[in-house]
């Protein structure tokens, strides 16, 4: 698993480290890894995209869930196994850093990439944890949405099944002038 991640490309690698921003086991449509690589200029268009995403299956990083009828995936998991792989490797590289419970310290030099995700909807995503130059960040089944006034250079907001996203936080996602790519799923 290991080496299979080691002889990819670098772009390979990118889009790889990504995944480790989703929460481990869960299920992802490829359409929203798609946009997202794309946000984070890791793939110049959605065809790139797709070829890395059944690159990165062939290598066994990548798990179909759903497949259309023509064999291509329509969603895909990384397995727990990879998840923790790719997530150590993400924050040794300072890639991405992700937080599954409240912190009270982090590197805020590190936060580039800053994932939030809760295993039981009860992590509060806390605006201390926020970055003046956080590009990309990833909120799963968080309470509430911290206040994104600061991130001045975010290109990325996914937000997937938290509770409490209000007009407030609209509000703040117009002023995010760099935005790229806005992907809501607040269904619980």
């Amino acid at each position: 698993m290991f080496l299979s991640y080691t002889l990819l490309p670098r772009q390979l690698k990118d889009c790889a480290l990504f995944l480790a921003g989703f929460p481990r086991g869960s299920t992802v449509d490829i359409d929203v890894v798609i946009s997202s690589w794309i946000a984070e200029d890791l793939v110049a268009s959605r065809s790139s995209g797709a070829a890395n995403v059944d690159e990165l299956i062939n290598q066994h990083l990548l798990e179909p869930v759903q497949t259309a009828a023509d064999g291509k995936a329509e969603s895909v998991r990384v397995s727990s196994l990879v998840h923790d792989m790719l997530a150590k490797i993400s924050y040794d590289k300072g890639f991405y850093t992700a937080a599954s419970r409240p912190v009270s310290r982090l590197d805020k030099t590190r936060l580039n990439r800053l994932s939030l995700v809760s295993e039981n909807a009860g992590f509060i995503a806390d605006n201390n944890l926020i970055s003046h130059h956080t590009r990309a960040m990833i909120l799963c089944s968080c309470r509430g949405v911290p206040s994104l006034s600061t991130c001045k250079f975010l290109r990325l907001l996914l937000v997937h099944r938290c509770i409490d996203f209000s007009n407030a936080n609209l509000k703040s996602i117009v002023q995010l002038v760099y935005l790229k790519a806005l992907i809501l799923n607040t269904r619980r």
